[in-house]
């Protein structure tokens, strides 16, 4: 019964984690607290766009707290020199401050099909 038992806790935790490899916007934050994006303005073969510093930055000028911040790609692109890549900054902030990071260009991350946390790229000094 002890191995029947460990044998399904062991399953359970195999599937728990590969489920969450394939993050959402409920896998990124807390459930007090809302995550919202902005395309990261990169260019293929030209910039690397703006990080998530710069993009907090521009939360936090108008007055939001920025709890977490990460790079991130969302849906597919094509590849050509100058085109836009699927490049995008992921922030985590509290959700009475919603309406106010959408007046400043960001959405919902909850409104996307499909995005990946990435690791971020360093952007030269």
């Amino acid at each position: 019964m002890k191995l029947h038992m460990l044998t399904l806790l062991s399953i359970s935790l195999i599937v728990g984690r590969s489920s969450s490899d394939n993050h959402s916007s409920n896998n990124d934050k807390s459930d007090d607290t809302a995550l919202v994006y902005i395309d990261n303005g990169a260019i293929q073969c030209e910039s690397k766009g703006k990080t998530p510093a710069q993009t907090a930055q521009i939360l936090i000028n108008y007055g939001i707290d920025v709890i977490s911040s990460k790079c991130a790609v969302s849906g597919a692109v094509a590849t050509v020199c100058g085109g836009k890549t699927a490049g995008i900054n992921l922030h985590e902030i509290w959700p009475q401050n919603i309406s106010d990071a959408i007046e400043q260009g960001f959405s919902k991350a909850e409104d996307l099909e499909e995005y990946q946390v990435v690791e971020c790229q360093q952007n030269p000094a």
